[in-house]
């Protein structure tokens, strides 16, 4: 079997973690001749996959025809797809897959605003249709796209991780002495994902407002960084918090953590969460039906978003 694999970038993020995670499984438990994995952009601190890597422009010919499957899941590899498959595609046996990680008009709202959501989501929708399989990853994600996707192969298969390790991250001596330090002075509340508008960590500094004994750990690269920080400057919470940025791999610091915060507006299904279960870390969690769907109720503490109270 031959399968290419196509994404925006290589970034350290879900969507891209769930698609190595799945490499990984296939080679263990597949007959796999061929693994490529197609990228367009270029960033910092790439995802580790020992796969053969292809960088190409949106305006480069990849032929399908040598594949057996072609896996897209971005909005841009999407629509490459989509578009390569009906002008260059030749060989009829190929199959095609998209799955779906996130609500994709919230998450289209969060990133680039209303307007831009209401003229992309339909027509990201449409192009997602244009596949032989559409892959989501929970019960409450399959209920919502069930009717947008009707008479379409729409199918559930719920995020897996590793026990073993898929690289060799071992927490830096300078990481361990300052959390060790830390953790002498807090109880921990840990994060662990991009700093973007969608998680919301604004909401863990109203933690940290109401419970003087608790500091938080953060992990995590992004745009609304600056932003934490003033608010955290503003309320004089600078001290209690530890930003130690990207980390190749999160899952050795949830040790650490009294408890893992995941104050997300909207999600698909978070691979933090599954890491945070494997630790048998108590969790705190926004009350969305995504997490309702795959997490019994005795299993996480729950909140209402902008509910300070709650």
């Amino acid at each position: 079997m031959k399968i290419a694999f196509f994404l925006n970038n290589l970034s350290n993020t879900g969507t891209n973690i769930a698609t190595r995670d799945l490499i990984f499984q296939l080679r263990k438990s597949q007959d796999i001749e061929c693994i490529d994995v197609f990228f367009f952009d270029k960033v910092q601190n790439e995802l580790e996959i020992t796969e053969n890597k292809i960088q190409i422009s949106f305006f480069s010919i990849v032929n399908f025809s040598k594949y057996d499957i072609i896996h897209s899941s971005n909005l841009r590899s999407d629509f490459y797809v989509s578009i390569n498959k009906s002008l260059f595609s030749v060989k009829k046996g190929t199959k095609y897959v998209t799955s779906v990680h996130s609500i994709i008009p919230e998450d289209l709202s969060f990133t680039y605003g209303n307007f831009i959501s209401k003229l992309i989501s339909p027509i990201w929708i449409r192009v997602k249709k244009n596949n032989d399989a559409i892959i989501v990853s929970s019960d409450s994600m399959f209920e919502y796209y069930k009717h947008l996707f009707i008479n379409r192969n729409l199918n559930i298969i719920e995020y897996g991780r590793s026990i073993e390790p898929v690289n060799s991250f071992e927490i830096p001596e300078t990481d361990i002495e300052v959390i060790s330090s830390f953790k002498k002075e807090y109880k921990v509340i840990g994060t662990v994902g991009s700093l973007i508008k969608r998680k919301n960590y604004e909401a863990v500094i109203s933690l940290l407002k109401k419970n003087e004994n608790y500091g938080w750990i953060c992990l995590g690269l992004g745009e609304e960084h600056d932003n934490l920080l003033g608010l955290l400057k503003e309320n004089i919470l600078e001290q209690r918090v530890l930003f130690l940025g990207f980390k190749t791999d999160s899952r050795p610091y949830y040790k650490f953590f009294d408890l893992f915060f995941h104050p997300s507006r909207s999600e698909g299904f978070a691979l933090v969460i599954i890491d945070a279960m494997s630790h048998k870390t108590p969790m705190l969690l926004s009350n969305l039906e995504v997490y309702k769907s795959i997490i019994k109720d005795d299993m996480a503490f729950y909140f209402e978003l902008d509910d300070e109270v709650s």
